[in-house]
Order: C-alpha cells, then structure tokens, then sequence
C-alpha cells in the first residue's frame, strides 16, 4: 500500500472474517480511484474468486486490497522489479485462490503523472513477468498477455 492511499476502518474486519467463514487464506476487495483531490474517480470490482491462471490475464488484485493467511501460506514479499506486486500475487495465487469482496475498502490515489500512469512501461513489466512464468508457452504468454491489456483498458472505462 502506498502512503497516500486508505483504507477504509472496517476493512481488515470484514476481510479476515470472510476468509474464516469462508475458509480462504486469501482475500481482495473493490477498490475506488480517487484524483489528486480525493474525489472519486470510479470503483475497481473485484472478481468473486481469483486463482492462478485467472491473475495471469490480468492483476485481479488491487495491491492495496489484499490480505493472505501467513501463518497458512508462509511470507511474501515483493521483489525489486516494476509490477512487483503483480508478481507477489501470482507467487501467492499458486498457494491459494483469493475470495472478493464486493464492498469498496479502499481508496487508490492516482496521480496524472505517477509511474503507473505511464502504460507502455507498465505493459512490459507485466510481459517480463509472464516471461518469468515457468511452464508457460510462447503462445500462453501472448494469450494472458492479450487479456492483460484488454483489463487495463476495461480498467479506465
């Protein structure tokens, strides 16, 4: 979670207590876009379920939205590469598949000039970390990565 972005107070409750009833070790939540100001800009949903092959085709999981069990799964973390948390996730997803939480718990600053906002660096750090992928084809790479791009713009619409 970046420092300028929240959560909202009830969050880490509703979460943990979905996993328990749930029996997930994983969980994410919708999220909202907010502009430099603090106004909403849109809600990101989050997919009911999220395993493994359904992250390669796109990060299903807002950074700031997800929580997993480490007592269950062992400790994560992210490495020092662009899209880090993306590649976090799809280390955790082979774990364990993710439950969403429809309720937006937390707000994601974007800023018109932050490093995220720049797409085609943003698109080949998430080709090199398909590339990273073991037992992934040429051709799944292109497939999950075609879905990639189509997510990044249903994203911003």
């Amino acid at each position: 979670m970046d420092s300028d972005d929240t959560w909202e107070k009830e969050k880490l409750q509703i979460q943990i207590s979905t996993m328990l009833k749930n029996g997930y070790n994983v969980s994410h939540s919708a999220y909202t876009r907010v502009d430099e100001k603090g106004e909403a800009l849109n809600v990101v949903s989050a997919c009911e379920k999220v395993g493994y092959k359904e992250q390669l085709r796109g990060n299903k999981i807002g950074n700031l939205t997800g929580v997993y069990n480490r007592d269950s799964l062992g400790i994560f973390y992210q490495e020092n590469i662009g899209h880090e948390d993306y590649e976090m996730w799809l280390r955790i997803l082979k774990e364990a598949d993710s439950i969403g939480i429809e309720s937006s718990l937390a707000n994601y600053r974007v800023y018109s000039n932050s490093l995220s906002s720049n797409k085609v660096k943003a698109a080949r750090w998430h080709y090199d970390i398909l590339c990273m992928q073991k037992g992934l084809s040429t051709i799944s790479r292109f497939y999950y990565f075609l879905h990639y791009i189509f997510s990044a713009f249903s994203k911003r619409i």
